[in-house]
């Protein structure tokens, strides 16, 4: 076995590959499991489909291992340190040049009950900011499977907060086949069905039970 044990303030270990080779190969037995290939790219895992060994084929990092899908355990695993509601791991994205690495977007998970328990967000960054500037959320799956586009709260299978555009039919199925607007209240000057892209077309509710319907901002 190789041990190194180091108090200084110096590196405690260093492997420099002059040449054109692997820097770093580690097996389990004959089988090679993780390999620092020429260039700093790194593989992991099951040899590859060519028996080279862990060749991260250009990426990276590759970790090649069996399916986990569906599974509760992953070829990755991000956890946190503690069991606390509103917090959880994340992964971030950065394009910001190679002397910076503001966060652009980030994955998370933020936990909302005990056993893992949550929601998962994806968020973008809008402004040019600062290095301390913090992705906006814009979507949310919650535990239950409803997914929330411009809310945290996502009270439906799919909750918009904000405008929406569609360039193709709404549809339902034989039982379901129907359209509904709703609002937070039972009658409002807002609710309506606009056609095309202006604000002169619509169908409103204007009083219990019934319609009106304008064209050119007239009612007809």
């Amino acid at each position: 076995k190789l041990e190194v044990d180091a108090n200084n303030t110096t590196v405690a270990a260093a492997i420099t590959q002059r040449g054109s080779g692997d820097i770093l190969n580690l097996y389990d037995g004959s089988t090679e499991v993780f390999s620092v290939v020429d260039g700093g790219k790194v593989g992991i895992g099951l040899t590859d489909a060519g028996g080279t060994g862990c060749d991260p084929d250009g990426n990276q990092l590759l970790i090649r291992a069996a399916t986990t899908v569906g599974t509760t355990k992953g070829h990755i695993m991000l956890t946190g340190d503690s069991a606390t509601n509103g917090q959880g791991p994340q992964i971030v994205f950065s394009e910001s040049g190679s002397g910076s690495s503001f966060a652009g977007a980030y994955v998370g998970h933020v936990r909302t009950g005990s056993n893992s328990t949550g929601d998962l967000v994806f968020g973008t960054r809008a402004t040019v900011g600062d290095a301390n500037t913090v992705p906006t959320e814009r979507l949310r799956i919650t535990s239950a499977g409803n997914i929330g586009i411009g809310t945290n709260n996502p009270s439906n299978l799919l909750h918009v907060h904000g405008q929406s555009r569609f360039e193709d039919y709404l549809r339902g199925n034989s039982t379901h086949n129907k359209l509904y607007i709703a609002d937070d209240v039972a009658i409002t000057a807002t609710k309506k069905l606009y056609f095309d892209s202006g604000s002169n077309t619509y169908i409103d509710e204007v009083s219990a039970d019934t319609l009106r319907f304008s064209t050119a901002g007239t009612e007809r």
